[in-house]
């Protein structure tokens, strides 16, 4: 998932930089199909940055500073700048009466349908959404954006009354001036990635960036020189009216240097403004406090400006092409040890730990990752670190509990399942977990209970269905372990739940399409060998020796699957005997009983066929 997320947000910035580049030929060519052909090539990659990442759309803007800047329209007509071996030919111009209108022509159409795309954009997007434009997030996400209510988690008196205390300040006095200084930090953090990208991380969310609260903080001089209002405000008025002069003032300053001459740091300047906006929370509100990804197409306008310095004084110094050989060989070594951090979620998660450990988010994706990958006693610590940096972390009790029923400890599993409901009480995965924990240990009708709960606040899962299913079976209600069963098959086509499915149907007599559910089931997943004994149990019950044939070759299948089967053996034994194969018979049944030898199915065979066992081991 982590490197499908970071491909979207590279292939976004790639389809910008060629949009922008389409956009310019557009731009410098007359009037005619040619102009036309490339101002479509440039809608349809505006449109494709947009759908591979939203920020796409900041091309808009940039494209307006290209026709937003006359001097570069008079290069482009006058034959750009000066050749430094002059034409003999006072005009290098080969058209002798240019026309300015005839090239930049179409300006304010072509400014018309950009509005037009990104306005066709919003409305689909706020259609797709349900007309909510806002994204949803929490505290855990961007705690910048609740300020009141960061300040009031924190507060000594919440704390206190929380099971898991830990000493913090008393952020209650005027959180929307802390949250206005902590947004500018946040702009200054974000221009230092982009000048010195050395501590990367994967998450920026819950206190891995921590807030300003106090005028001791050395942060806090820091976020004066971005932007400072003095009066709090509500609805974030006073971020609008600082920040948001800040960057139109950097804005008319790059366009007021380029009406006098285009210089490559004016250009610079759009470049990193103008993208950048979307990811100050200035306009709109953002779920996130730092993201790399949305300085990729800003650090275009940092690699210009840096070349353009680079070519005014390395260039006066000898060996200049040694020291920027040196300075590409550096930018590209960080890059390749930094892409081997993406090359899985856990190595992902680990490297964001290593760069920010507050990060409540980073201890919790970690723990997940290595969950997944089946150490689920390894997570724990993970999980543990997660709810201790963010007590109100729902998901990371949820998962801690998950991780305690994987290793068998099923009572401390349900203290922090239910907790996390306490935290969550619309947490439908703790429900499902719970009922999963009652139906392994013989308790169905607690389980059907806790999935009732659940069913009450959302559809349940296929997992969940079939777990339904499985407690309803148990308790005899047949007719709702069906209707559970088909609605899981309908949500996923899932082995267990077609096993499950074929058990009823077994039970109800039903041997036919109970095979045909069996049969399902194994081949959805082939080392599954429970299928295929129950199929091996349809065959016995029905009668024939060619259906005992057929039994004994099914539950030859389950033992070769499943090594150490003993109800397989014993009921081979059985189909064995009925078929007159005494010796064979007798091997399996030893077999049977030298795995489980205190199973009543089997010695109930073993008396069938005439054996007379002195003593249960």
């Amino acid at each position: 998932m982590a490197s499908v997320v970071g491909r979207s947000d590279v292939l976004c910035a790639c389809f910008s930089l060629l949009s922008l580049w389409a956009y310019q030929k557009c731009s410098t060519h007359a009037r005619g199909t040619s102009q036309k052909l490339w101002f479509a090539l440039a809608l349809g990659l505006m449109v494709l940055a947009t759908l591979s990442k939203e920020t796409g759309l900041t091309v808009a803007g940039l494209m307006f500073t290209v026709d937003l800047i006359p001097v570069m329209k008079r290069e482009s007509i006058h034959g750009g700048t000066p050749n430094p071996n002059p034409n003999p030919n006072p005009n290098p111009n080969p058209n002798p009466n240019p026309n300015p209108k005839s090239i930049h022509g179409g300006t304010h159409i072509r400014w018309i349908l950009i509005l037009l795309v990104a306005s066709a954009y919003f409305i689909s997007r706020r259609r797709l959404s349900g007309f909510k434009f806002a994204p949803t997030f929490w505290m855990l996400d961007n705690p910048a954006h609740f300020a009141e209510p960061y300040a009031k988690a924190h507060s000594f008196s919440a704390i206190r009354s929380h099971p898991l205390r830990h000493p913090v300040h008393n952020l209650t006095s005027f959180p929307l001036i802390w949250q206005a200084l902590t947004y500018a930090y946040l702009h200054s953090r974000n221009l230092w990635l982009l000048v010195c990208p050395i501590h990367l991380s994967a998450d920026y969310s819950y206190n891995a960036v921590p807030l300003l609260t106090s005028v001791a903080d050395v942060r806090f001089s820091g976020s004066l020189i971005i932007h400072y209002s003095d009066q709090p405000q509500p609805l974030n008025l006073s971020l609008i009216r600082g920040a948001l002069a800040l960057y139109v003032s950097l804005v008319a300053t790059a366009a007021h240097v380029m009406r006098r001459r285009v210089t490559p740091l004016a250009i610079a300047l759009l470049w990193l403004v103008i993208p950048f906006l979307p990811a100050t929370s200035i306009v709109f509100t953002v779920a996130t406090v730092i993201a790399e990804r949305l300085l990729y197409i800003p650090s275009v306008g940092v690699c210009l400006a840096a070349g353009h310095f680079a070519t005014l004084s390395l260039m006066r110094v000898s060996h200049h092409s040694v020291l920027i050989a040196t300075g590409i060989s550096l930018a590209a070594t960080a890059t390749l040890l930094r892409s081997r951090d993406w090359s899985s979620e856990e190595r992902l998660f680990a490297a964001a730990i290593e760069a920010y450990p507050t990060s409540s988010k980073a201890h919790f994706a970690y723990g997940n990752a290595v969950r997944f990958a089946g150490r689920s006693e390894e997570s724990i610590p993970s999980y543990k670190e997660a709810s201790r940096l963010f007590p109100a972390h729902s998901d990371a009790y949820l998962n801690w509990g998950i991780a305690l029923s994987n290793i068998k400890k099923p009572e401390d599993s349900l203290k922090l399942l239910n907790f996390a409901l306490r935290l969550d009480p619309k947490a439908v995965d703790a429900y499902e977990q719970i009922a999963t924990i009652f139906f392994n240990h013989n308790d169905p009708n607690k389980a059907v209970k806790a999935l009732d709960l659940a069913q009450r606040i959302a559809p349940l899962s296929y997992h969940a269905l079939n777990v339904k299913g499985a407690a309803q079976l148990t308790l005899g209600d047949t007719a709702g372990a069906k209707d559970s069963f088909r609605h899981s098959a309908g949500k996923m086509d899932h082995p267990e739940t077609y096993n499950n499915w074929g058990i009823l149907l077994q039970r109800d007599g039903e041997h036919a399409q109970a095979i045909q559910k069996f049969g399902v089931a194994s081949e959805l997943r082939p080392t599954f060998a429970q299928p295929l004994f129950n199929i091996g149990m349809s065959f016995t019950a029905i009668q024939g020796l060619d259906s005992l044939a057929q039994a004994v070759e099914q539950f030859q299948k389950a033992t070769r699957l499943d090594g150490v089967y003993a109800r397989a053996y014993g009921n081979m034994a059985h189909a064995l005997h009925r078929l007159g194969k005494a010796e064979v018979a007798k091997e399996a049944l030893q077999m049977a009983l030298k795995l489980d030898p205190e199973n009543a199915e089997t010695h109930q065979h073993a008396s069938n066929m005439g054996y007379k066992l002195t003593a249960r081991p």
